[in-house]
């Protein structure tokens, strides 16, 4: 009987100290996602992945936008979504593979209004990594 009581004991106080043990310290950095949108640009068209008729402002009849990014510091695969919008609107959703650690990736939208415009660059977990506008006909000066 009392050897019974201190194998329980012995196994009572390695199951705590293994539980202990086991906890997270929760003070340790959480790692953070290093993620990031180092290049954004609004063009015309892309041909061979660069962009074409780059600018911040486009004509009336610009007829099609697109916004070319660079990504970088994903590990393995994963997505990005740009998010199109003409003011305050959200008019498109465009999700984008990222397949490297420095991808370059690019959505183009038809453009159907003048005035102002913005695109925002979400990580797959729906974080902003980026924004960035346009104009179109007479909000652009034109």
């Amino acid at each position: 009987m009392k050897r019974s009581r201190v194998l329980f004991a012995v196994a009572a106080t390695l199951f705590v100290a293994s539980g202990v043990a086991a906890q997270p310290d929760s003070s340790a950095a959480q790692p953070t996602s290093p993620i990031e949108v180092t290049s954004m640009l609004f063009c015309t068209a892309v041909q061979d992945r660069e962009p074409v008729g780059e600018s911040a402002a486009f004509a009336e009849d610009v007829g099609t936008v697109c916004c070319i990014t660079r990504i970088t510091g994903i590990e393995g695969e994963s997505t990005v979504t740009h998010v199109w919008y003409e003011g305050d609107t959200e008019v498109s959703r465009v999700e984008l593979p990222v397949r490297a650690a420095s991808w370059r990736t690019w959505s183009c939208k038809t453009i159907s209004a003048s005035g102002s415009w913005r695109v925002e660059v979400q990580s797959a977990d729906g974080s902003v990594l980026r924004s960035g506008t346009f104009t179109v006909g007479a909000a652009a000066g034109q």
